[in-house]
């Protein structure tokens, strides 16, 4: 009884010998064998997550992307032949307007364009004309 006011004050909870029975099942989880067993298995759980990891990473390392230089992902022949053209008109050294329906990526283009010219290490500022429909 004294033990129990003891650990109660001190701890705010009953001590284990006095709780006997009720947690007497849940003891044997804290034992060190049971301990030693569960980081056992958590251990080597981690290293056959690590060796897999590795073998994903060298799986990976040996996988070539073909990413374009341009940062412009097409794969449709159209597309191909649009960027073809940029490449083409951006050697010559010209002036050049882009047209077409919003959201179409004119300015990236144009970005594309003046990036590969031999203008390419000057500033560019993208410039917008817009229709105005007539009176």
């Amino acid at each position: 009884m004294l033990c129990e006011r003891r650990c109660v004050l001190l701890h705010g909870r009953q001590c284990r010998r006095s709780l006997g029975d009720t947690i007497k099942d849940q003891l044997a989880f804290y034992s060190r064998e049971h301990l030693d067993a569960s980081l056992r298995h958590v251990t080597n759980l981690l290293k056959l997550t690590e060796q897999q990891l590795a073998a994903r990473r060298r799986e990976l390392a040996r996988v070539e992307v073909k990413e374009p230089k341009t940062g412009i992902v097409a794969h449709s022949d159209k597309m191909q032949a649009v960027l073809d053209l940029v490449h083409r008109v951006a050697r010559v050294d010209s002036t050049v307007m882009l047209t077409g329906e919003s959201g179409v990526g004119k300015e990236v283009l144009s970005r594309l364009i003046h990036d590969e010219s031999t203008r390419g290490c000057i500033r560019s500022l993208p410039s917008t004309v817009r229709r105005y429909p007539k009176r």
